[in-house]
């Protein structure tokens, strides 16, 4: 049976095998799982399809490696697993890998050269009639980003300059980094804010990477968060989670509700159909901040919960109908 993975599961499991193979009985589960920000089920699961593909792994008390004997075999994909390769290359360039476009193409370009003749002839054919879209992004400072990805892999401390859009003066943290997210076309760097401005905050939050000024290490480290990248943004309804768990929902009418229903939204999510052609749409979220602006595109839609949102929704819509009046 064929292995489904997608784009950012490959990448993920491609990450794990070079560093299994470079660094033997180094890498544990627990290790791999604060490095990739997901959970140690997760992982459990890729070195599964790693081992099911031919790959022999052992796995030891200081970590995980491949066997001596073991030679990986050589490249030899079928024309749709070619063509899924490269397009998932290809909409990963011109999307949140935009940066790392140069390293792509090199790395298609060994990829097409380890193809078969018959490959090399049919492939061009049947990739280029296939376009997928990119977004306009927020621009990056690379030198930053690369900055903060190596302070991730060393749990290195750093002091960062963020200039939020909401103050007038930049702001000063102390910020243990652990993750780098790409949503809503931008990356976002969601560690454990130390200081602020020189006061003690210690909380989880979310910087838009393209907002932060400068970036300086320091000598401290910290140990990788309790929870994986997983759990912190499955309370959130797209990157910040803002406040307590609370549970929403929204009726939304016959005109949006196919919309709605062919997505999946967040994690928590349930839809249950009404006989008018609406829908009721429950979730459970950290905060209602970020869901109530995505429920200001649907003007079809009513808050049933929790009144909170509902009195947000109204004074967001009032605001609106100030301006434009």
């Amino acid at each position: 049976m064929p292995i489904s993975i997608y784009p950012s599961q490959l990448q993920r499991i491609l990450g794990i095998l070079s560093r299994i193979y470079r660094e033997p009985n180094s890498y544990s589960r627990a290790r791999l799982a604060a490095e990739f920000g997901v959970s140690t089920k997760t992982i459990g699961r890729d070195i599964r399809k790693l081992r099911e593909s031919g790959i022999d792994i052992e796995s030891g008390p200081e970590g995980y490696r491949i066997r001596s004997k073991f030679f990986l075999p050589p490249i030899n994909f079928d024309l749709e697993e070619s063509l899924s390769l490269i397009l998932a290359a290809r909409s990963f360039s011109e999307n949140e890998g935009r940066h790392l476009r140069d390293k792509l193409e090199s790395a298609l370009s060994k990829l097409f050269d380890a193809l078969p003749d018959s490959l090399k002839a049919e492939l061009p054919e049947v990739s280029e009639p296939i376009r997928i879209g990119g977004h306009k992004l927020s621009p990056i400072d690379r030198e930053i980003f690369d900055l903060l990805r190596e302070a991730i892999r060393e749990r290195r401390t750093i002091r960062i300059r963020y200039q939020s859009p909401r103050n007038p003066h930049p702001t000063e943290h102390i910020f243990e980094p652990y993750w780098l997210v790409f949503r809503k076309r931008a990356f976002y760097l969601i560690g454990r804010s130390v200081q602020a401005n020189f006061r003690s905050v210690n909380r989880v939050i979310s910087l838009r990477v393209n907002r932060i000024e400068s970036v300086r290490s320091t000598m401290g480290t910290f140990r990788p968060p309790e929870i994986s990248l997983e759990e912190y943004l499955s309370r959130a309804w797209e990157i910040m989670p803002s406040g307590e768990v609370v549970k929403v929902v929204v009726k939304f009418g016959p005109e949006v509700a196919p919309f709605i229903e062919e997505v999946d939204w967040h994690p928590t999510q349930r839809i249950r159909k009404l006989e008018d052609g609406s829908l009721l749409f429950e979730v459970e979220v950290a905060g209602i901040d970020e869901i109530g602006w995505w429920l200001m595109g649907f003007p079809e839609m009513e808050v049933l919960e929790p009144p909170e949102l509902r009195d947000k929704i109204v004074e967001m819509a009032r605001e609106i109908l100030r301006r434009n009046t």
